[in-house]
Formats: C-alpha cells, sequence, structure tokens
C-alpha cells in the first residue's frame, strides 16, 4: 500500500540528538495511534527499510476526528487517515507528515532543532528573491507592531529597511529560478511548491535538503543579512543575562483564533474534568499573559518575577543549545491546558499552557546586551549599538529650552492666557512648535496628544504630534513608559479623519482649558482659528501625497549629549547599564511603531 502514498515535497527537518535505531522507529509507531481517537489498522507500516543507501520508515492508518461544527455530545466522527514519512540522512531527520504529530517525549529524546543558519544556507541562497516574509519585532513592547507580513514580486526593491534589524525573520518564501521554496526556521519546516509525487521522489528531496542543511559553509542572500542575525548560545558572553521576559501572545492568539483554529484552551477542574474555555474566558487569559515579566538571579538560577523584585512566578532553564521555560505559573493561567482543536475535553492530549509554552517556545527574552534577544528558540543579534547608536540618535532633538523647565505643564490660576514659561507645555507652544501655523491643546479627556500641530505654509506641510513630560534628567525607561503607550496608541489619529475631528471640533471650540479645579483662558484652538479656516486646510492635508506625520514625545527628563555617552562607552566595550538597556528598546520600538504607519518618531530633549 505505501505504493500508493503521493505527497507534497514539505517536512520538518531536525539533527538527531542520538542516533536512531530500529526499537526507537518502532517506539514512535506504537505510540502515534495513542495520541488519537479510535485508531484503525495500519494501512501500511514499514520501519528503515533502504532507499538509495537511506533509511526510510513510513506508517498510516484511520481514526476518527470531532468535526469542529458539532458538539461533542453529538456523538459524530470524521474517519480520516493520517501518514508520517521519517527520512533519515547523516545527523539529520526530516518527517513528512498528515493529520499525525510526533509525540513530545520523543521529540524531545530524540530529535534536536536545526539552526537557523544552516537553514539560511540551504534555502536563502545569494541569488534568491524574497517574495513573502513573516517578522517578529524584538521587542516586548505592548504597543509595538510585534509581528508584521510583507509580500511582494522582490522584496529587496520593495521593503522599507530603517528597521530591518530589529526584526526577526520568522517564515520566507524564496524564488530562484522557477523553483519555490518556504522556510519556518524555528521548527525546522522547509517546503517546495510542486505537484504531488510518490514517496520515493519524495524521500530524494528530502536528501536533497538534508544535504544542503549539513553544510557549514555557503552564501546567503544579501537581503537576508539586514536583519537580526541568528547566533549560538553558546558564543554568548558568561557577563550577558537575561533581563526580561514577554510570551508570544501573537502566536498564541493567531493558532487559538484562526479560521479554523489549531488549538483549543481547557481548565482542569476540581474533578479532575476538563471544560473548554470561551471566548472571553481565553481573552482574558492572553491579556494576563500580554505583559513583560523581569527576570533576576544567575543562568544556574535564573527566577521570572512579576516586577523587580516582586513575586516569583517561574523559572527559567538555561540549557547548551537553548534557555526552556522551566516553570510559569502565573495565577491566572493556573490549571489551564492545551490541546488540538479538533480534540473533545475527552481527549487525552491535553498539555499543560506551561508545558506547552516552552515545547513551542512561545516566549521571548531580553538582556543586558540591547543587542541580543531569544526568540521563538533562538538567539538573535543586531549592532545598531555597536555602531555608536548613529540610527537612534537621528532621533533625539535637542532643545535648550528644555533645560529650565520645573514642570510639566505649571500652575494654573483663573483667566490666565497662556502655559507657564517654566513647564514644558509652555516650551511647546512658544518655541518647540512655533513653526505650527495651526495648534490645537487636546489634553485631558479623550486626547489624542497634548498638542496638535500642523504646518500649512511650509514644503511639505506637516503634521505633529505632541506628548509633553517634565521628569529629573534620567538614562532609565521609567519617565517615557506612560508616554510611549500613549503615542503608539494614537499613531492612527495622524491620519486626523473628518469623522474623528468633527466629534473633537465642539469642545475644542467651545471649552477654554480647565486644570486643577481652574477655569482659564487658554483656548484650545490656539493658532490657525477659527474651525471654518482649519476645516479647510485639513480638507487640502488629507488629499495631499506631500504630507509629513511626526510624532514627538517633549521631554526634560532626557539630555542627548547623555546618550552619546553612553554609546561611547557601548562602543568602547562598557556594558551598558539594566535601565539604559530598557530605555533603548522601549524608544526603538516607539520609533519603529512610527515608521510602520508612515510616520517619524523623534524625542525632543534637553543637549
Amino acid at each position: 500500500m505505501i505504493e500508493q502514498l503521493v505527497i507534497n515535497w514539505s517536512a520538518q527537518f531536525f539533527v538527531r540528538a542520538k542516533p536512531l535505531n530500529d526499537a526507537a522507529v518502532e517506539s514512535l509507531f506504537d505510540a502515534l495511534p495513542a495520541t488519537v481517537k479510535n485508531a484503525g489498522k495500519n494501512l501500511f507500516r514499514v520501519v528503515r527499510r533502504v532507499h538509495k543507501g537511506k533509511k526510510y520508515s513510513a506508517i498510516c492508518f484511520p481514526y476518527d476526528r470531532q468535526p469542529v461544527f458539532l458538539a461533542e455530545k453529538a456523538g459524530v466522527s470524521d474517519r480520516i487517515h493520517g501518514f508520517m514519512l521519517v527520512v533519515e540522512h547523516g545527523d539529520l531527520v526530516a518527517i513528512h507528515k498528515s493529520a499525525l504529530e510526533v509525540p513530545a517525549e520523543f521529540k524531545s529524546a530524540w530529535l534536536s532543532r536545526v539552526g537557523a543558519r544552516n537553514v539560511e544556507r540551504a534555502v536563502a541562497k545569494a541569488g534568491s528573491k524574497f517574495e513573502s516574509m513573516r517578522l517578529r519585532v524584538m521587542s516586548t513592547s505592548r504597543q509595538a507592531l510585534r509581528t508584521k507580513t510583507l509580500e511582494a514580486d522582490d522584496l529587496e526593491n520593495a521593503m522599507p529597511m530603517a528597521s530591518a534589524s530589529r526584526y526577526v525573520t520568522q517564515r520566507y518564501r524564496v524564488r530562484n529560478g522557477s523553483t519555490r521554496l518556504t522556510a519556518t526556521p524555528n521548527t525546522g519546516r522547509i517546503a517546495q511548491n510542486s505537484d504531488r509525487a510518490e514517496y520515493k521522489a519524495s524521500i530524494d528531496w528530502s536528501i536533497e535538503v538534508m544535504t544542503e542543511l549539513a553544510r557549514d559553509v555557503g552564501d546567503v542572500a544579501p537581503f537576508i543579512t539586514n536583519f537580526a542575525r541568528p547566533v549560538d548560545l553558546a558564543s554568548l558572553p558568561n557577563a550577558t543575562n537575561p533581563t526580561n521576559l514577554a510570551i508570544d501572545v501573537a502566536e498564541l492568539r493567531d493558532r487559538l483564533l484562526s479560521d479554523p483554529p489549531v488549538i483549543k484552551l481547557f481548565d482542569k477542574e476540581g474533578s479532575g474534568e476538563f471544560r473548554e474555555l470561551t471566548i472571553e474566558e481565553s481573552s482574558d487569559l492572553l491579556e494576563a499573559l500580554d505583559q513583560e515579566f523581569v527576570i533576576e538571579g544567575a543562568r544556574d538560577a535564573l527566577r521570572i518575577l512579576d516586577r523587580p523584585g516582586g513575586a516569583e512566578l517561574g523559572s527559567l532553564r538555561w540549557g547548551k543549545g537553548r534557555i526552556g521555560l522551566s516553570t510559569f505559573a502565573l495565577p491566572k493561567a493556573d490549571g489551564i491546558y492545551v490541546a488540538p482543536a479538533d480534540q473533545g475535553a475527552d481527549g487525552d492530549q491535553q498539555t499543560a499552557l506551561k508545558m506547552y509554552l516552552d515545547r513551542e517556545n512561545l516566549f521571548l527574552i531580553l538582556f543586558d546586551d540591547v543587542n541580543t534577544a531569544y526568540v521563538n528558540g533562538g538567539l538573535f543579534q543586531e549592532n545598531a549599538m555597536r555602531d555608536g547608536g548613529a540610527l537612534f540618535l537621528g532621533h533625539l532633538i535637542p532643545e535648550k529650552n528644555l533645560e529650565n523647565v520645573t514642570s510639566e505643564k505649571g500652575r494654573f490660576r483663573a483667566n490666565q492666557t497662556r502655559f507657564a514659561a517654566g513647564s514644558v507645555f509652555g516650551q511647546v507652544v512658544s518655541t518647540i512648535a512655533a513653526g505650527d501655523d495651526i495648534l490645537i491643546c487636546d489634553d485631558l479627556g479623550d486626547e489624542w496628544a497634548d498638542f496638535i500641530g500642523i504646518t500649512t505654509k511650509g514644503a511639505p506641510p506637516t503634521i505633529t504630534l505632541y506628548h509633553a513630560k517634565h521628569g529629573k534628567l534620567s538614562l532609565g525607561a521609567g519617565p517615557f513608559h506612560i508616554s510611549v503607550s500613549q503615542a503608539e496608541k494614537n499613531l492612527g489619529r495622524l491620519a486626523l479623519s473628518k469623522a474623528a475631528i468633527d466629534a473633537k471640533f465642539d469642545g475644542w471650540e467651545k471649552e477654554l482649558y480647565k486644570n486643577s479645579n481652574k477655569v482659564t483662558a487658554i483656548a484650545r484652538l490656539m493658532r490657525g482659528g477659527p474651525k471654518a479656516d482649519i476645516e479647510k486646510q485639513l480638507v487640502l492635508l488629507r488629499n495631499s501625497p506631500q504630507v509629513v506625520k511626526r510624532v514627538s514625545i517633549v521631554t526634560s527628563s532626557l539630555s542627548k549629549k547623555a546618550v552619546e555617552n553612553a554609546f561611547a562607552d557601548i562602543k568602547n566595550g562598557k556594558r551598558p547599564t539594566a535601565h539604559f538597556v530598557q530605555l533603548y528598546w522601549l524608544l526603538t520600538s516607539f520609533f519603529a511603531a512610527c515608521a510602520e504607519v508612515g510616520a517619524a518618531g523623534y524625542v525632543i530633549c534637553q543637549p
């Protein structure tokens, strides 16, 4: 019957942790029926036969699967067939499969991950054209654009590369001549666009791919080197320590809410029975997981905390080739299990959420070396910091008048007509936004920014959202969290859509600025009014392709010179402080988020 097997050229590739033998393959094939419901008689089962000097094994059998559109109590099942083809070549193993999964116990005992660099050399060869990429940002920010997928005939000619080094390539499709290959480095999956072929042709293709994967040298396409580069965990200096952890909630949400879903979430009740979580309960769980956790301790005793010095939630396991999520006990996730979407509550494939996150590498770790991140089971580095931070520093605009401010908004009294000169607000109006012929104060309430500034007379015209903050000079991220969160949340407002603006104009036009229980005489429409005049300009701007959009955080808590000195120290080999690492990550994610919507992000600060 195996002669009737016709399949696509798609497989997961692994490095064998130890040599396979007949008993290991037999144990794998014996375990597979236990992972499904009502497994039937094998259509074929062959163990370690030889084809062109290479060993292969295969199994196929039927089993019952519950239809996703019927409740479990309906007692109705679909009878389907699953197959698995295992090909061995040197130290590598290829697994072709459909409707069956390799048991986690077998995978952890016999298989290990293929290096991302090996996948690059096998797939992203010099001369390849990239047609599609899925990217993951090296950031734990909740507001940053964490993943994105891009497609073009040739991405090298179509993709803006300004922030490419902050992204890890999770999946890509390349074209080389008439051949198209798709690779997912973190899972080792490689597929070639082809017609289905008989199994021996698939074995031959697997051997060709494994031969390429085994190469230790080879040129890759220059385009892919623009992104964060994969490195061996063993190469990380002993002095480099992890600082923060985030769960890959975006990927977890995709698997849970895709159509059809890949997984389900269950709650194990006191009776020992499993109950599927509702969509609302699942959303609440994802919200609880979607935060930045702190890592403290030495490599052999890494603890996960809810905040610096806070409650311990779990621990990490630092191995030779990977970092594992050893324990993780967030209260909201206690007793939560994951199972394949086609399994009911009475199935036997439920996996504790912590174990699932660890097995699937659904977490991200940051280090006190800002160039380094551990993403989806692999270590990646980019070198923007070591070149003196030129790109980062370009986003910092020095303003001398911020050296003398003493508050964010100043004190208020009835009928005052302007913000205090010694406040950040006062400096925005009088100096920083002096060139904007339209200026609107949008502070308090449903604010988009503290100020909205528009320049209509210059070339090109500009729209700027200003977020003003005051604080003591610091090289830490603390003073920026609120500003960055607000700025990223309102990036969509830069379009100044008519419906949204109309809803705010009544308040701007009729209400004077109020604060500290004082009603001032400060107008909301500070320049460029009345309303009719501003609306005319907005009509022109909305239809203009020349408009430059900017988002500026105006703060007295940062000095550009201090940042320059910190970068100079790093370039000379000095380790940055953990506070500066957090500042760098936070602001970098802000600048990248702005770039994603066609805007430029800036921090206007002390010289």
